[in-house]
């Protein structure tokens, strides 16, 4: 065995063991970015017309609704929304941020909810199907979640004396036939 050798099977070693590099506290430097615009995740209802589009997201037992006209995608501001859903009908109140919001707790339940919305905006009554589907709650990420994948500081500490046990052996092994 020549040093060429034990020097070509340390390098491999080396990078077989390397893992991924991460960044600890003082070296993120996501924090300068602006933060990204938030997204409704909530179970989403859609439904359009000839006239009409909308867009329901359920958010903390209640709907959101966003109308607009279908051909332009203009705000709709000042129209009535009826909504029912079984045995369940509810009227939505308008935002000032131009969506409408009804309190609707029976649909939060998990499962499939066909809703039926009854709209009058101006000129245009129209009536809209669409169905909520609504998955079962998911349980909070934990610390573990967050953790999965990383490998723990004691795990790099004794991969790095193995090696050094390793490098050591071989170079002793180099002194003694030389």
């Amino acid at each position: 065995m020549n040093i060429r050798s034990i020097a070509s099977a340390l390098a491999a070693a080396a990078l077989f063991a390397a893992g991924p590099a991460q960044a600890h506290e003082g070296h993120d430097h996501a924090a300068d970015l602006p933060p990204l615009p938030l997204q409704a995740t909530g179970p989403r209802l859609e439904a359009r017309s000839a006239d009409l589009e909308l867009l329901a997201v359920l958010e903390d037992r209640q709907l959101v609704i966003y109308l607009d006209h279908f051909a332009s995608n203009v705000p709709i501001t000042d129209a009535r929304l009826e909504l029912e859903s079984g045995d369940w009908s509810a009227k939505a109140q308008a935002r000032p941020d131009g969506s409408y919001v009804v309190d609707a707790a029976p649909l939060a339940a998990p499962g499939s909810h066909p809703v039926v919305i009854t709209v009058e905006a101006g000129d245009i009554v129209d009536l809209l199907n669409g169905e909520l589907q609504v998955g079962a709650p998911q349980p909070p990420a934990g610390p573990a979640a967050e953790r999965a994948g990383v490998v723990p500081r004691s795990g790099w500490v004794l991969g790095g004396l193995a090696a050094l046990g390793v490098f050591g052996v071989l170079v002793m092994r180099i002194r003694r036939s030389a």
